[in-house]
This record gives structure tokens, sequence and C-alpha cells, in this order.
């Protein structure tokens, strides 16, 4: 490998870093992110409400319009996977307590998204 390119890597990593951090961070925050989401009622009764919410606010942690829309993630690359924990923690955050053992077992975001809707 060329230094040129060796350096465009290393560059491109310390962005990558940067990124992740910045996720994580927001992630540690997630509270300032779901304050606009009403809790998904145990009944499921706000579904649809609840879910155009917490894309909205998926969008502001990750600027990733309509997340929900795109099954995530769509590789198994380290930012992909920190997106969807921002999306997961999204999730874990703002359903009903009693809603949480049923997705645990769900290894990303969209899967515990199809497996709350499959419920209601």
């Amino acid at each position: 490998m060329t230094d040129q390119g060796g350096q465009a890597l290393e560059e491109c990593l310390a962005e990558d870093d940067a990124l992740i951090r910045e996720l994580n961070r927001k992630i540690e925050n997630i509270n300032k992110y779901n304050l606009q989401v009403q809790q998904l009622e145990f009944d499921g009764s706000n579904l649809a409400s609840w879910r155009t919410k917490t894309a909205r606010a998926i969008f502001v942690m990750t600027n990733i319009l309509k997340y929900w829309d795109t099954k995530r993630p769509s590789k198994d690359s380290q930012i992909e996977l920190a997106i969807d924990k921002c999306a997961s923690q999204m999730i874990y955050t703002t359903i009903h307590p009693n809603l949480c053992d049923m997705i645990d077992e769900c290894d990303y975001a969209h899967d515990a998204m199809e497996m709350l809707e499959g419920h209601f």
C-alpha cells in the first residue's frame, strides 16, 4: 500500500471512530432524544404514532430519515451496528416495561420493531 493509501485509510478509520464515539454519547444521553416520544402502550393502541415519533427521534440522533422503512443494519460494519444500537435504545426506553421481555431476544432494532408490530 502506498503512503497516501495508508494515510487515507488511517483518516477514514479515525473518522469512523469519531462517529462511533459520537453515537455512543448520544446513546448515553438517550433521554434527550426520546422526550417527544410517548411511551408505547401495553395494548399497542398508539403503535402508529409511536413508530413515527421513534423514527423522527432516530433521525435526530443519526441523520437517517425514516429508519424503520429499510431493514437494518444493511451490513455488519461498526458504524451500522452503532446506529442500530441507537435505534434499539430508542425502542427500549420508549415502550411499556412489560413489553421488554418480548423483544429481549431480538438481535437488531428492526427485528424488535417487527416483533412489536406483529404482536399488535
